[in-house]
């Protein structure tokens, strides 16, 4: 369980340092748009894939960190739920679990900037849906997301990094 717990945090923090700002306020001629996202005078990113972000607009950097940010703490906590057979005792205080999905759609847009994201996604919302489903009270959920996430917690953790690299890649 401290090994997890270990895990978890060393994962936690490479994410976030990964998708942190690493320049302080810096000056120029970049400002703030009504929304709160930053404008610069550099280009816009460029995706990964050659493609164009969904429908030519800017990613809204605020929105990612923020959806990123509770979506990560879901994760460790969707992680844990079939360690817990009975779907009655499951968590409800941590994580916001009931917004889980409307997370992941937000981290959508970052699918143009790293091939991995849409993987991930797709991993990610079928757990969020057999965890819904347990928090519903399906006594089933808790094995079938057990078998569903598996045994290697670090391979499942690891799929939160193109999270990271794509919002780099975004220029958040």
């Amino acid at each position: 369980m401290i090994r997890r717990a270990v895990v978890v945090v060393i994962v936690i923090s490479g994410l976030l340092s990964a998708c942190s700002d690493d320049k302080s306020s810096s000056s120029g001629s970049s400002g703030t748009l009504t929304g709160g996202s930053q404008v610069a005078d550099s280009p816009a990113p460029v995706p990964t894939d050659g493609g164009s972000a969904a429908s030519g607009e800017a990613v809204d950097c605020a929105a990612v960190k923020d959806a990123f940010g509770y979506a990560a703490v879901n994760i460790q906590v969707v992680v844990q739920l079939g360690n817990q057979p009975d779907v009655t005792q499951w968590v409800t205080g941590v994580g916001t679990m009931p917004e889980f999905g409307n997370q992941l759609d937000a981290l959508a847009v970052l699918i143009p900037y790293d091939d991995g994201v849409a993987e991930s996604l797709s991993f990610f919302k079928g757990a969020n849906e057999i965890a819904q489903r347990g928090y519903a009270g399906d006594t089933a959920a808790s094995a079938e997301l057990a078998a569903y996430i598996g045994t290697d917690l670090t391979a499942v953790l690891s799929k939160q990094i193109p999270f990271g690299m794509a919002s780099d890649a975004a220029g958040c």
